[in-house]
Order: C-alpha cells, then sequence, then structure tokens
C-alpha cells in the first residue's frame, strides 16, 4: 500500500484532526482551570481584606496585640496566605509568616513572605473620625495554584498522548495488514 493512496491520505487527516481536537480540548481544560482557580484566589485575597481590616484597627487602638495574634493564626489556617505583617509607623507590631515545613511562625522586622502581595490601610474609628492604624501587608502563596495547573497540563497532555496514540497504532496495524 502506498503513502499516496487515498486511504492512506485519509488515516493521516483523521490522525491529524483527532489530535487537533484533542489538543484543543485539553488547553480548554487548562485555561478553564486556570481561571477558576486565579478567581478562587481573588476572592480569598478580597475576603481576608475584607476581614483584617474590619477586625485589627479596633484591637491595635486599643494595644490588645494577644487578640490581633488571634485573629492572625485564624486566618493563617489557609494554606495559601504565606504572611501577614502587620505594620505601625514603618515598625513590625505583629505578623506570622511560613517556616519551611509551612507552619505559621512569628514574623521578625526582617520577614520577607514570599507570594503575591498586597496591603491594606488599617484606620479605627473614633466617633466618625477615621484615624489610621497602620497597614496590614498580606503574602499569597502562589504554590497550590500552580501545582493544580501543573497537574491540569499533564492530564491533558497524557490525554492528547493516548488519544493520538490509539488512533496511530491502528492505523500502522491497518496499513500492514493491508500491504501483506
Amino acid at each position: 500500500m502506498s503513502f499516496t493512496s487515498i486511504r492512506t491520505r485519509l488515516i493521516v487527516l483523521f490522525l491529524s484532526v483527532a489530535s487537533i481536537i484533542t489538543a484543543l480540548q485539553g488547553i480548554e481544560g487548562y485555561l478553564s482551570a486556570r481561571n477558576a482557580l486565579q478567581a478562587e484566589r481573588a476572592a480569598l485575597a478580597s475576603g481576608l481584606s475584607a476581614r483584617l481590616k474590619i477586625s485589627l484597627p479596633g484591637l491595635l487602638w486599643n494595644f490588645n496585640i494577644t487578640q490581633v495574634e488571634q485573629v492572625l493564626q485564624a486566618e493563617a489556617e489557609s494554606p495559601d496566605v504565606a504572611g501577614i505583617l502587620i505594620r505601625s509607623d514603618g515598625k513590625l507590631v505583629s505578623g506570622l509568616t511560613r517556616d519551611t515545613t509551612g507552619k505559621p511562625v512569628a514574623a521578625r522586622e526582617d520577614s520577607k513572605p514570599g507570594g503575591d502581595k498586597f496591603s491594606v490601610a488599617l484606620e479605627f474609628n473614633d466617633g466618625g473620625t477615621l484615624k489610621p492604624v497602620g497597614t496590614v501587608e498580606t503574602s499569597l502563596s502562589r504554590e497550590r495554584m500552580d501545582q493544580a495547573l501543573s497537574r491540569q497540563l499533564m492530564r491533558a497532555i497524557t490525554m492528547i498522548m493516548v488519544l493520538a496514540a490509539l488512533p496511530v497504532a491502528a492505523g500502522v496495524e491497518a496499513l500492514h495488514a493491508y500491504s501483506l
């Protein structure tokens, strides 16, 4: 059987179309997963900012550092929170970062948690007058999101390879059978 025959051309065309469709499905799955994870991270960041902006100013105004640390411990339950630093007048008031095992530990003045950082001004409402009490700098780790996207990418690549290999094997077998 010749590689210029219509049968061979149709097999090659079928394999090409199947591979392209599978690749497009893999790309669509990856992009969907990425968008969902990014939306989840944005919601986490927004919620975290809102909760800290509401709960911390009164505690800082009253110098209740024990309660501040309890709030930070509660927020650090999310494995995506790489660190929370509270500063007032440029100095660290309180904070948490993660050690090498991922456990939340007390931050030091020179702590620089990794990940995406965002900052929120903290203001205490003193009888209708907003008074600045500091800022909270939060860092969100990308590690879990990157791992999930890597798994999605590997699934897509595996799916493409398997779905492309099956028709190729069948096509080779068919070519071999017709050439005998």
